[in-house]
């Protein structure tokens, strides 16, 4: 897991575009655009496992800040990095603090298969 508090970690944040869909309506996957990457901070992180049909599966909903910057939306593909260690999540949603503190405030998600 992702350490949280005021501990900052490098965040790079990327955006993968659908080149075409094929013929059973798979999406076929194009070029990865990278957005920006930027160091910020986790607020929380919390996993939820369970097991299901004697497998056990993990969700994990993180609560991430960081500096404010355009463009970004649901959807987009955030890697956090914890030392050698790269996690990759995805946005689930965005609230722009820009107000009070121009920073953004994010709740990524990612789940595993169990085993």
């Amino acid at each position: 897991m992702i350490p949280t508090g005021m501990m900052r970690i490098k965040m790079a944040f990327t955006r993968r575009a659908v080149a075409s869909i094929d013929d059973v309506g798979q999406a076929t996957l194009g070029t990865i655009t990278i957005l920006n990457t930027v160091v910020g901070f986790v607020e929380s992180n919390d996993r939820y496992e369970d097991k299901l049909n004697s497998g056990i599966g993990a969700n994990e909903k993180t609560h991430i800040v960081v500096p404010w910057f355009s463009g970004l939306k649901t959807g987009d593909i955030v890697s956090l990095t914890d030392g050698s260690v790269v996690t990759g999540y995805q946005i689930e949603s965005i609230e722009d603090d820009r107000n009070k503190h121009r920073q953004l405030r994010l709740v990524i998600i990612r789940a595993e298969e169990g085993r």
